[in-house]
């Protein structure tokens, strides 16, 4: 069996959303269907909010926290990686393109340690081909939202 969206259907229609993060929190991870999960949400100069989520094993994938008014929804937004290193283009909904790299390892360049998923951290805007030299400079903060 085939199945397809319909065009019409924005992808943020198809989200839940929520009254408070830690309410988006609790229900992305039961949706999740892990025991144990960390989110880790880098708020973005241009105000985007991108998580980086680390199950057991370990792996890795990229979210996206979307705001509709006042409510809140986290989302999935990659496959899951398991791999000491990784790069992925991750668009959100509103069409902002980023490139996020992690890796385990002590990467070149400029990235930033994050204790909580135990890898270097990179994040530029558009696509990983756009930026030679690496620059991560567009990081307002981070903060753990769940462990």
């Amino acid at each position: 069996m085939v199945g397809c969206s319909d065009e019409r259907t924005k992808p943020s229609e198809m989200l839940t959303f929520f009254a408070t993060k830690n309410e988006a929190v609790q229900s992305f991870i039961k949706q999740s269907e892990m025991a144990q999960i960390t989110l880790v949400e880098f708020i973005l100069k241009d105000g985007h909010q991108l998580t980086i989520i680390k199950n057991p094993g370990p792996k890795y994938a990229v979210g996206e926290i979307v705001r509709k008014g006042q409510l809140i929804s986290i989302s999935k937004t990659s496959a899951w990686v398991q791999a000491s290193g990784f790069a992925v283009e991750n668009q959100f909904l509103d069409g902002g393109l980023y490139t996020l790299s992690l890796s385990t390892d002590s990467a070149n360049g400029p990235n930033t340690y994050v204790k909580e998923l135990g890898a270097y951290v990179t994040i530029q805007q558009g696509t990983h081909l756009d930026h030679m030299p690496l620059r991560n400079d567009i990081i307002s903060s981070s903060v753990v939202i769940s462990q």
